[in-house]
C-alpha cells in the first residue's frame, strides 16, 4: 500500500477559484493541516485526504459538481510536471500522447489510475481515483481529471473539441456551465469509471509539437526543457538508417560517443526506452510514406526496416490504433 499524494499545483487550481469567490482559503488550509505555502510550491506533494478535506470545507457552500467544473476550467497541460509535458510532446501520434499522459498520471496524483481501452472505433480513457470511490468529495476531483485529458486531445484536435461521452463515478447533477461548455457531449453519472470517449481515427495522425514546452519555475531547479529533447533528437538521427537494418543500442551509443547505460538513463529521464524510440521513428517514416498513394504497403514496410509486412502492420496498429491501409484512407478523406 502507498500513501496517496497529489501535487500542490492541483490544489492550487481550486484555491484560485475559492479566492475569487471570497472563501477563507488560509483558514481552511490550516484546519486541514496543509502548509500555507502550497501556492508558492506547486511541485510539493500533499496528502490526498487532507486536500479533499480542504476543498470540501471551502467549497461546501457550492454544489460539488459545479465547483469541480469551475476549477477544471483552469486546468491545462502547463499545469503538469515538466517531465509529463516532455513525455507528451515527444509522443508522435495522438494515441501515443494519450498513452503518455496515462503512464505519467501517477506522478501527478498517486491515487489516480489511468487506462486506455478500445471500444469499437473509439478509445475509452479511464482516470479513476482508486481508494476514494465512496468519498463524498470525489465530485470535486473528477472534473479536474477529465479536463486534463480533454486538454491533451485538444492539443491535437483543436480548442473546440469535445468528447463524445464523459462518464463520472460520482453522483449529483452537472452544472449548466458544464452542459454549455460541452454541448455535444453525453454526460453519464454514477458509472463504474471516470472516463472520456475519443475517436481512434482522430488520433491516428502524426502530431506536431503544438503544446508550448514547459518553462522553468523558480521553485523547480530542473533544467528547462526544449522542443529538441534527447528523445526527439535521437529519433531524427535514426531516420536515415531505418530503411537498412535498424541500429541496435550498442551501435547507437557508440555513434553518440557514450555508453549504453548512459543512453538508457537519458531516455529514462524522459519516460522513454530505446525500443520505444525505434518504434516511434519507424511510425513517423511510415506516415510520410503512406502519404504517397502510389507506394505499396509492402514497400512502406521495407522502407521502415521491417522484413515482414505483417510485423509492420501490427507495429503500426499498436501506435496508431488502425492499420496502415485504414490510416491512408483517413488521410485521403481528411485532405
Amino acid at each position: 500500500m502507498h500513501i496517496p499524494l497529489v501535487r500542490a499545483e492541483h490544489l492550487n487550481v481550486y484555491l484560485g477559484v475559492l479566492r475569487e469567490i471570497g472563501e477563507p482559503v488560509d483558514r481552511a488550509l490550516d484546519q486541514a493541516g496543509l502548509p500555507g505555502s502550497v501556492e508558492e510550491n506547486p511541485n510539493a506533494y500533499l496528502h490526498v485526504p487532507r486536500v479533499l478535506e480542504c476543498v470540501s470545507a471551502c467549497g461546501g457552500h457550492h454544489p460539488a459538481m459545479h465547483f469541480g467544473f469551475l476549477a477544471a476550467q483552469r486546468m491545462s497541460l502547463q499545469s503538469l510536471r515538466p517531465e509529463t509535458q516532455i513525455a507528451f510532446l515527444n509522443a508522435p501520434s495522438g494515441r501515443m500522447r494519450l498513452e503518455a499522459m496515462v503512464r505519467r498520471c501517477m506522478f501527478e496524483d498517486s491515487a489516480l489510475v489511468g487506462n486506455v481501452v478500445e471500444e469499437g472505433r473509439n478509445l475509452r480513457v479511464h482516470c479513476d481515483m482508486v481508494g476514494f470511490e465512496e468519498s463524498p468529495a470525489l465530485a470535486y476531483s473528477e472534473w479536474i481529471q477529465i479536463y486534463a485529458f480533454i486538454s491533451a486531445v485538444r492539443s491535437i484536435a483543436g480548442a473546440g473539441w469535445c468528447p463524445t461521452e464523459i462518464t463520472l463515478a460520482s453522483g449529483g447533477k452537472p452544472s449548466v456551465a458544464a452542459y454549455a461548455a460541452l454541448p455535444n457531449t453525453r454526460i453519464l453519472l454514477g458509472q463504474p469509471h471516470c472516463s472520456i470517449l475519443v475517436s481512434i481515427k482522430m488520433l491516428a495522425g502524426p502530431c506536431t509539437q503544438s503544446v508550448v514546452p514547459p518553462s522553468q519555475s523558480a521553485q523547480d531547479p530542473s533544467p528547462r526543457p526544449s522542443a529538441w529533447t534527447y528523445g526527439v533528437g535521437l529519433r531524427e538521427m535514426l531516420k536515415p538508417y531505418m530503411c537498412d537494418a535498424p541500429l541496435d543500442l550498442p551501435e547507437v551509443a557508440e555513434m553518440l560517443g557514450t555508453t549504453t547505460r548512459t543512453l538508457q538513463r537519458r531516455l529514462r529521464r524522459e519516460g522513454m526506452t530505446f525500443r520505444q524510440v525505434l518504434d516511434e521513428t519507424r511510425y513517423e517514416i511510415a506516415c510520410s510514406c503512406l502519404a504517397d498513394q502510389d507506394m505499396k504497403i509492402i514497400d512502406v514496410a521495407f522502407a521502415t526496416g521491417y522484413e515482414n509486412p505483417q510485423h509492420f502492420t501490427r507495429a503500426f496498429r499498436r501506435l496508431a490504433g488502425i492499420s496502415p491501409r485504414d490510416y491512408r484512407k483517413c488521410r485521403v478523406y481528411a485532405g
